[in-house]
């Protein structure tokens, strides 16, 4: 992370800043954005751009083009948060801020509506073999009643949802 603010005082104090600031992300959340970040570099450098710091309408146009491959909402929420993360790091302005990559943003989720590919219903068959795999004990019929409660409440919410 370059280093933003000015260091002044003792080591020490300014030590504890580093590494406060280094242990605001996990690990893999610093994987994932190192990713997004090279790809929009990558991206920019192709077309010539500047990626760090960034204008709103290159970012919007790395975020149309993404849009456009198929990527996921999430993907590319992703990518938004990574890249506003590099330009904090390195004290340059938001691109993100700009009210343009909001509305965007929102046109892709619009435009890319996921797929909701609902799971096949537990049929009584299964449910059947589930319950009699379960044990009498007493552990055993208290897993059977919240798990019966389970399904009537599925049920009767699938009902109630569709009258």
């Amino acid at each position: 992370m370059t280093q933003v603010l000015q260091f002044r005082g003792r080591r020490n104090d300014w030590t504890a800043v580093e590494k406060f600031l280094a242990a605001r992300h996990a690990r893999s959340t610093k994987l994932m954005y190192r990713s997004s970040v090279r790809k929009f570099e990558a991206w920019c450098e192709d077309r010539r751009l500047s990626g760090l710091p960034a204008e709103p309408n290159t970012l919007a146009m790395f975020l149309a083009a993404e849009g456009e491959a198929g990527r996921s909402p999430s993907t590319i929420t992703r990518h938004v948060a990574a890249i506003r993360a590099a330009h904090a790091d390195r004290g340059y302005t938001d691109p993100a801020t700009n009210p343009i990559i909001a509305a965007l943003k929102q046109g892709i989720r619009r435009d890319r509506p996921r797929d909701r590919k609902g799971k096949a219903a537990l049929s009584r068959k299964n449910l059947g073999r589930i319950l009699n795999a379960i044990p009498d004990d007493m552990a055993g019929l208290r897993d059977k009643a919240i798990l019966l409660g389970i399904v009537t409440l599925t049920a009767l919410t699938s009902i109630g949802s569709s009258v």
